[in-house]
């Protein structure tokens, strides 16, 4: 029964990420987005990544929850992706001042100097031919900023990475309950 209530949940995530929909700005609690784009991400995860969740008491905000979804799910798959062998994957959220920040770091492989100024860059990839597309974290960043947010980078060689999403709580405060449908 629990097996098939994981199953459920996933297929219930997955309907709504992959739903072709007109995309809404909807009210969102961003640690539940996080949890649903961790059970998306379940099969990568679960081999390669211990998840440690150090969520923070945030309030609910507007957003295109589809699109923030998939860039957490590009900044998972990129830190699972970095983890040699075993690992963790650490996520933190919190607020400050009017905006929620979101971290997402790992214990891999770590950005060397000369690729950390060129990791949002269309098509960069450190990948091998055929395993990277280089959008990735493109993407990520653009939804960001289409929340008039702000996406930061920390990396260590042999030590990890982390990437801070941070998203003010005010970005669609002009739109009322009505536009939301």
């Amino acid at each position: 029964m629990e097996g098939l209530g994981r199953v459920q949940k996933l297929v219930e995530d997955l309907t709504e990420f992959s739903s072709t929909e007109r995309r809404e700005i909807v009210e969102e609690d961003i640690n539940d987005l996080l949890d649903r784009a961790l059970n998306l991400a379940s099969n990568e995860l679960r081999f390669k990544a211990e998840i440690v969740k150090q969520y923070g008491t945030v309030p609910k905000m507007l957003c295109d929850s589809s699109q923030l979804m998939q860039a957490f799910l590009n900044l998972l798959f990129n830190a699972v992706e970095s983890i040699e062998s075993k690992g963790a994957i650490t996520l933190r959220t919190r607020t400050h001042s009017s905006m929620i920040w979101v971290d997402i770091a790992d214990s891999g492989l770590g950005i060397s100097d000369d690729d950390l100024g060129k990791i949002f860059n269309p098509f960069f990839t450190t990948k091998t031919l055929g395993n990277g597309s280089g959008l990735g974290l493109h993407q990520a960043q653009t939804v960001v900023e289409a929340h008039s947010g702000r996406t930061t980078v920390m990396s260590k060689l042999g030590r990890g990475t982390t990437f801070r999403l941070m998203l003010p709580l005010d970005r669609f405060a002009d739109m009322t309950a009505e536009s939301l449908g």
